[in-house]
């Protein structure tokens, strides 16, 4: 719930539920968010991580799960074909969101904190890391110019061979079945969570176990 809950906060669900339902004079009677209304950020990272944010003033993962899942099922309620048509546009971008380097960009805007707390001793030689300095992320995009001409590959060689003749039925349905768990990890990270490169790289590089043998396959000559 507190997930779909910063979700539904990207597409601006909750704070029209907080808008129609928290009162002058009652705000805080009807849900601890109330006070907050103004402050939630339409980033569902920034809402999570970000220290400072009213999810960590109310009591974090445990303090807001209530209040989430009351928010998210009364937006759900109201706004039902406005929250799909959220929720597939979510699913849609995320097919397309396969390049690295998401993640490897400097994460001391939430993680400072946390480092500083935990591992006082480590937070300098953290902080001189190449990631802390902005360096990774390049490296990561220049990567991009091999990563995504193969991964598209296998993807089209996947999506070919769930129809190709020429395949044996078994690699058929690999591929089948490949798709199928491309398109469930779009929708369930896309539309729930939020489109991220990161949701689908982790499983892209997959679809070379399906891409490769049928490119084996069309490429071998045919017995006559």
């Amino acid at each position: 719930w507190v997930l779909l809950f910063a979700r539904m906060a990207e597409g601006g669900f909750v704070q029209r539920v907080l808008d129609d339902h928290c009162s002058a004079d009652r705000e805080s009677e009807w849900s601890k968010l109330c006070p907050y209304r103004a402050d939630i950020p339409q980033n569902a990272e920034q809402w999570l991580w970000k220290p400072g944010t009213p999810f960590w003033r109310i009591g974090d993962w445990e303090g807001t799960r209530y209040s989430s899942r009351r928010i998210v099922l009364i937006a759900m309620s109201e706004y039902p074909l406005e929250a799909a048509e959220f929720a597939l546009r979510g699913f849609a971008e995320q097919l397309v969101k396969i390049e690295l380097g998401e993640g490897t960009e400097s994460q001391e805007w939430f993680l400072r904190w946390t480092v500083r707390a935990a591992f006082p001793d480590e937070l300098q030689p953290w902080r001189q890391a190449l990631q802390q300095q902005g360096k990774l992320l390049p490296i990561a995009q220049t990567v991009n110019y091999v990563h995504l001409p193969i991964v598209a590959a296998a993807i089209a060689l996947t999506l070919f061979g769930i129809f190709s003749s020429r395949l044996p039925r078994p690699l058929r349905a690999a591929c089948l079945t490949m798709v199928i768990a491309f398109l469930a990890n779009a929708f369930v990270c896309g539309a729930l969570s939020g489109p991220h490169d990161r949701y689908a790289v982790r499983l892209v590089w997959a679809m070379l176990g399906t891409g490769v043998p049928v490119a084996f396959f069309l490429i071998r000559p045919r017995r006559t």
